[in-house]
């Protein structure tokens, strides 16, 4: 049986030409899913639509020429199915592994790693250092905003959320200009405690993809206990080192004491890491269905719903979505309910204002509506 119209061909397959059913190569952007898992998988898809079209090679396809100008020639290639001028793993599932020496940027793109281990610690480094100078300031003028309502504190708060939810952007699988996309990685570092300056992709070539990615969701998942005890740790020496105890009762309820600048930098820093936190919990049931099988959708080399992704999402993503993203946002709208009588009071404004302080006290629950809507 031959190939001679696109239309009487499979979806994403190269009928330009007169060639056998077996032999038709994908398009731009299309994936030709290997013979043995269609028949292990009892399907019929012989391909699949890549999730970074240029990643993967082929035939002319004019649907994608406005966006991607290589898809108006052709880019077969007889050894070759993946863009390896991309960083793109050639032969891996939809070109979306990243070949030895490259490391994941965004969701599905790959940028080239330093040349040597040093410059990629060098990097971390750098980036574990600016990531502290971020939190530092971010949560030292919470600290010194503590029991005031100020216009700049309220602006402050409307662009963290203005950027927590633009950097979300760089998520979608478009070219963007390098400006642009350099744009996201700075406001990304600045509104969110996430993978912008701390990547280790580049530290191991060994690991695949899935076990760096189960590595950092367990990273993440007890960041907030760290960050609980660092802060606890720094306000309790604070207090020792100011003779004001940490769990002595307090005699002025118009003094911030060592306790209350806890809260204040625990919160605040939770507040800039929840969009991560709910980042990674979805990410774990992210699976994409290909050739009759479901794979997960950050390394599609991993199947989902069994062995060790089914531990991980049981354990790790059930665990991250009851804790984080419905906890979080509930033990706050909880704490401000309770309190809803004294949201004026100076201990209650300094503990909690950063969730309430900007808008009227019987909206005092709209800032867990903005929690589930950039989650």
């Amino acid at each position: 049986m031959f190939c001679l119209f696109s239309f009487l061909g499979p979806n994403g397959g190269d009928c330009s030409y007169p060639v056998a059913w077996n032999d038709i190569q994908p398009k731009f952007g299309w994936w030709k899913i290997p013979e043995k898992e269609r028949i292990a998988n009892n399907s019929r898809e012989v391909f699949a639509e890549c999730l970074y079209a240029p990643a993967c090679l082929g035939g002319i396809n004019k649907k994608l020429a406005d966006r991607h100008f290589e898809a108006a020639a052709s880019t077969l290639h007889p050894n070759m199915t993946c863009s390896n001028a991309l960083g793109f793993k050639n032969f891996s599932r939809l070109c979306h592994s990243c070949s030895n020496g490259y490391k994941r940027k965004g969701t599905n793109r790959c940028a080239l790693c330093p040349p040597n281990q040093s410059d990629n610690w060098l990097l971390i480094m750098g980036g574990g250092f600016v990531m502290f100078i971020v939190l530092a300031v971010i949560s030292g003028d919470a600290v010194n905003q503590a029991g005031k309502q100020t216009l700049s504190a309220s602006i402050q708060k409307i662009l963290l959320n203005y950027l927590q939810v633009v950097t979300l952007f760089s998520a979608f699988p478009l070219r963007w200009p390098k400006e642009l996309e350099f744009l996201f990685e700075v406001q990304g570092a600045i509104s969110t405690v996430g993978e912008h300056l701390l990547n280790p992709d580049c530290l191991t070539t060994s690991a695949s993809g899935a076990e760096l990615y189960y590595s950092k969701q367990q990273m993440f998942a007890v960041l907030p206990v760290i960050i609980a005890c660092i802060s606890f740790l720094i306000w309790y020496m604070y207090g020792v080192y100011s003779n004001h105890s940490f769990f002595k009762i307090r005699t002025n309820s118009t003094h911030t004491t060592p306790k209350d600048k806890f809260i204040i930098t625990f919160t605040t820093i939770l507040y800039l890491l929840y969009p991560t936190l709910c980042k990674n919990a979805f990410g774990l049931f992210d699976c994409k269905l290909i050739g009759g099988k479901y794979f997960l959708k950050i390394d599609l080399e991993e199947e989902c719903y069994t062995g060790r992704h089914w531990n991980m999402m049981i354990f790790l993503g059930v665990g991250q979505l009851i804790l984080y993203v419905i906890g979080l946002p509930l033990v706050v709208y909880v704490i401000l309910h309770i309190n809803r009588g004294t949201l004026k009071d100076h201990v209650t404004l300094a503990r909690y204002g950063l969730f309430y302080g900007s808008y009227k006290t019987d909206r005092f629950f709209w800032v867990s509506l903005i929690f589930v809507s950039i989650c």
